[in-house]
C-alpha cells in the first residue's frame, strides 16, 4: 500500500506539471494506480487470518470459503467489500482534487496579492519615500512563506529586508529588482505549499481511508470468526460487549457496553439480540462469550427503552450530548423523544454472522 500510494502522489505531480487541472489530474493517476482496489488482495488475506483468529483452533473452514464470506456485505450500506474499496476510491479522489484546488487558489490569491502591492505605482515606477512605512506594512502582510516555523519566519524577515533595501533606492531599478525578489519569493512559497497540499492530500487522506477500512473490516472478521465458533455452542449462553483497551473516547460503543437492556448485566445481550459490531468506523471492541455460570438465564427480559434511558440520565451532560446531540437530549430528557430516534450509530439490527461454506 506504502508504494502504490508513493506512485499514486508521483503521477498526480508529473500530470500537473504538464498543466492538467487538478481533478484530471487526479483522477488519471488514480486510474493508472487505484491505491484500494491495489490493497484488496492484502486484505483478503488479512481477513481469513482475523477470522481464524477470533474463531481459534481447528477451523474447520477452508481459506478460501472464509476469503468469500469475508468479502460479503455486513454493514447498514450493503455494500461488499469491493464496492467498499471502490467508493473509498471515489472518495479520495473528490478529496485529493478539493485539496489541491484550494492551495491552487491561495497560490493565485497570493502571487496577485504581491503584484498589486506594486501596482499603484506604475510600470517600474518609483516608491515615495513617504509612502514606504505602509508599503513595508502591506508587504509583511502577504504569506508567502508556507508556515509559521522558526525557519519559515526568518526566510520571511531576509525577504522583506531585501525588498526594503531595494525599494529604499528610490530608483526604477531598484523597484523592479524589489519586485522580482518578491515574485520569486513568492513562487517559491507556492511551490512548498502546493507540494505540502499534495503530501497531504495523498499520504495522510489516502492512508486515512485505506487503514480504516483494513482496521475496521478485520475487527467484523474477528468478530465472524468468534460468532461461527459460538453462535451453535450450547454452552455459550449470552455475548457481552467489550470495549477495546484503546477505546479514545465516549460513543455507542459505551452505550452498548454499559447499557443493561436485557436483564443479563451491563453489556450483556442474548446471543441472537447482539448488536452489530462494528458500530463505527475504526470501532475495535469485540465479543466476549458467557456461560450459565457467568449470567442469570432467570432474569433475562427485553426492557430497551426504559433501561435504555436509565442508563442515559446517568451520564454527565456532556456524553448525553455526545450521544444524542445537543437538541436531541433535550428531547429525550424531556420525554418527547425515544433515545432510539437521537443515538448516534444507534442500530436496532442485530449482528448477522457471515458463514464460510464447509
Amino acid at each position: 500500500i506504502d508504494q502504490a500510494i508513493n506512485n499514486f502522489e508521483a503521477e498526480v505531480k508529473r500530470m500537473l506539471s504538464e498543466g492538467h487541472d487538478p481533478k484530471t489530474a487526479v483522477k488519471r493517476a488514480y486510474k493508472k494506480y487505484p491505491v484500494m482496489q491495489l490493497m484488496e488482495p492484502t486484505l483478503r488475506y488479512e481477513l481469513v487470518n482475523a477470522f481464524m483468529s477470533g474463531y481459534g483452533d481447528e477451523v474447520p473452514y477452508p481459506s478460501k470459503s472464509i476469503s468469500a464470506a469475508m468479502a460479503e456485505s455486513w454493514a447498514e450500506d450493503g455494500l461488499n467489500l469491493s464496492r467498499r474499496l471502490y467508493r473509498s476510491s471515489k472518495n479520495i479522489k473528490e478529496e485529493v482534487a478539493a485539496v489541491i484546488s484550494r492551495a491552487l487558489k491561495q497560490n493565485n490569491g497570493v502571487r496577485s496579492m504581491a503584484k498589486s502591492l506594486f501596482a499603484g505605482y506604475g510600470d517600474g515606477g518609483v516608491i515615495p519615500e513617504a509612502d514606504l512605512p505602509r508599503f513595508i506594512k502591506d508587504l509583511q502582510k502577504i504569506p508567502f512563506v508556507v508556515d509559521n516555523t522558526p525557519k519559515s519566519q526568518a526566510a520571511k524577515r531576509e525577504i522583506i529586508r531585501n525588498v526594503k533595501r531595494q525599494v529604499s533606492k528610490l530608483t526604477t531599478p531598484g523597484v523592479r529588482a524589489a519586485y522580482n525578489h518578491l515574485i520569486d519569493a513568492v513562487d517559491q512559497g507556492n511551490e512548498a505549499r502546493l507540494e505540502n497540499a499534495i503530501d497531504v492530500a495523498i499520504q495522510e487522506k489516502t492512508r486515512y481511508n485505506a487503514e480504516r477500512i483494513a482496521r475496521t473490516e478485520n475487527a467484523r472478521a474477528y468478530a465472524d470468526g468468534q460468532m461461527n465458533r459460538y453462535m451453535n455452542d450450547p454452552d455459550i449462553v449470552a455475548f457481552k460487549w467489550k470495549l477495546s483497551s484503546r477505546h479514545p473516547r465516549f460513543d455507542i460503543c459505551d452505550f452498548y457496553a454499559n447499557a443493561d437492556l436485557y436483564g443479563l448485566g451491563k453489556g450483556v445481550y442474548p446471543k441472537d439480540k447482539f448488536p452489530r459490531l462494528p458500530a463505527h468506523p475504526h470501532c475495535m471492541c469485540h465479543i466476549q462469550p458467557m456461560t450459565d455460570l457467568d449470567v442469570d438465564l432467570e432474569g433475562q427480559h427485553e426492557n430497551v427503552e426504559a433501561a435504555g434511558l436509565s442508563y442515559i440520565r446517568s451520564l454527565p451532560k456532556r456524553d448525553q450530548e455526545t450521544l444524542l446531540g445537543v437538541n436531541g437530549r433535550k428531547q429525550v430528557l424531556k420525554g418527547d423523544a425515544s433515545w432510539r430516534n437521537h443515538a448516534y450509530n444507534w442500530t436496532s439490527e442485530t449482528y448477522e454472522v457471515r458463514e464460510p461454506e464447509k
